[in-house]
């Protein structure tokens, strides 16, 4: 207002005289919001589901801050984009012009790309992951913490699987090019494999906690309404490997249209069943033969 001041000094017109108060009616106001600022927030609990065209997420509950445009996912969320499933203990997704901006993946952070081959997928754990989208695309991601990766090696002419790659590291940076690898650095390199495809087995395919679920996943506006999400079982589950052990040691077993993975301790379980029912065995033939020799005992009494 004090650069755009005008000060009558009399005489001037009824025009000059009404810019002059019009300025100072409508003088810079103070920039600091006003005590009357609401800020909006929108809340999702139990099963919570979101669908869009492009992107889909499930999780117990959903909190949304128009303030800072950041969706919160929590308990157990899962989210899907293309032929991509993410999960974690808490998902953070940034939005910025109605289009995904970057997320966040804190706490067992796990991405999922189904390749060419269904029984296939290219495999991103650590303990957080940061992503960041051009148009909704992923263009660059970063993994910190016990990171690890599985990736296949695809030839572009026959369209063939021909290697799978396995690297451990303390961090990954990754860029993406329509939603395809275009560079991959690993910093601080721990461990690195390559296998030739026609020597992997099953327990060098799948990273410990993978999963994969699409059947939780939201395909159009009318499964908003499914709040059904039995998470005690999957399509597809490997667990963590025990302390000491590396993970693997599982073969797949196909059952119609899912493919699941038997547990280690199965195996385990079994045997103890059977030495338990021969222990059971043992014991009635032990008693038996006692019951027998107790009234034998009176006869020789007699005999005698």
């Amino acid at each position: 207002m004090r650069k755009k001041a005008i000060i009558p000094k009399g005489g001037e017109s009824d025009k000059l005289m009404g810019a002059a108060l019009k300025n100072a009616q409508q003088g810079k106001r103070d920039s600091l919001a006003q005590d009357t600022t609401k800020t909006r927030i929108i809340k999702a609990y139990y099963n919570a589901r979101l669908f869009k065209s492009d992107l889909q997420a499930v999780a117990d509950s959903m909190y949304y801050g128009m303030q800072d445009s950041m969706f919160r996912l929590m308990g157990k969320p899962m989210m899907w984009a293309e032929n991509s499933q993410i999960s974690g203990d808490t998902i953070f997704l940034q939005v910025k012009n109605q289009k995904l901006d970057n997320s966040l993946l804190v706490g067992n952070a796990f991405m999922v790309n189904a390749t060419s081959d269904s029984l296939k997928f290219n495999q991103i754990k650590g303990r957080k992951i940061t992503s960041f989208f051009t148009n909704n695309r992923m263009e660059r991601l970063f993994v910190d913490g016990n990171a690890e990766n599985i990736f296949y090696n695809i030839d572009e002419k026959t369209n063939v699987t021909t290697e799978l790659i396995h690297d451990r590291s303390s961090r990954f940076k990754i860029l993406m090019e329509d939603n395809k690898l275009k560079e991959y650095v690993s910093i601080r390199k721990v461990d690195g494999k390559v296998y030739p495809i026609a020597e992997v087995t099953a327990d060098k395919e799948f990273l410990p906690n993978f999963t994969w679920r699409p059947e939780d996943r939201p395909k159009s506006k009318d499964d908003l309404l499914n709040r059904k999400r039995d998470l005690s079982k999957a399509s597809f589950t490997v667990p963590a490997a025990p302390e000491g052990e590396e993970s693997g040691t599982m073969k797949s077993i196909k059952k119609g249209d899912k493919t699941t993975i038997p547990q280690k301790g199965a195996t385990k379980k079994a045997g103890a069943n059977e030495t338990l029912e021969k222990e059971k065995e043992v014991d009635a033939t032990n008693n038996k033969s006692s019951a027998v020799t107790k009234t034998a005992k009176p006869s020789e009494t007699t005999d005698k």
